[in-house]
């Protein structure tokens, strides 16, 4: 009997993955290079099943990522994700007082604001994003 290879679908260990590279021009859009999600601990058909999904999943997705205003929409979310665990860090520590005395969140927004603007390796949709994603986190909902 002859076997269909399935695509993304890899094994290691026994146990079935779903690993697939981002392509080159979506990778500073998601943050990712590559998706690689364990299946679990399930037989082969299951494999094949979850694989399918994520690959259809996944090829929406890249497809949608040619539309310039799905993509930036997309990368703000994933600066706001990249970010949202340090800002939560830094309301934490203000609010319990360990922050030195003289640091200013407006401050440090500028202070974002200005590297960004300097950093010759960032495009226009580089910039976007991360702008947006200092006014979210300087001064979003979180912020007392």
């Amino acid at each position: 009997m002859r076997t269909q290879k399935v695509e993304h679908l890899k094994i290691n260990g026994g146990r079935y993955y779903y690993r697939r590279r981002v392509p080159k021009k979506h990778q500073k859009t998601l943050g990712i290079e590559n998706w690689n999600h364990p299946c679990g601990k399930v037989t082969y058909q299951q494999a094949v099943v979850l694989v399918t999904e994520w690959a259809r999943k996944h090829d929406a997705l890249i497809a949608a990522l040619d539309n310039p205003e799905t993509a930036l929409q997309v990368r703000q979310e994933t600066e706001a994700d990249m970010m949202e665990p340090l800002v939560t860090g830094l309301v934490k520590a203000q609010k319990a007082g360990t922050l030195p005395s003289s640091f200013d969140p407006l401050d440090a927004a500028r202070a974002g604001y200005e590297a960004v603007s300097t950093n010759q390796t960032f495009d226009d949709q580089d910039r976007l994003a991360r702008y947006r994603a200092i006014l979210d986190s300087s001064f979003g909902p979180h912020v007392c």
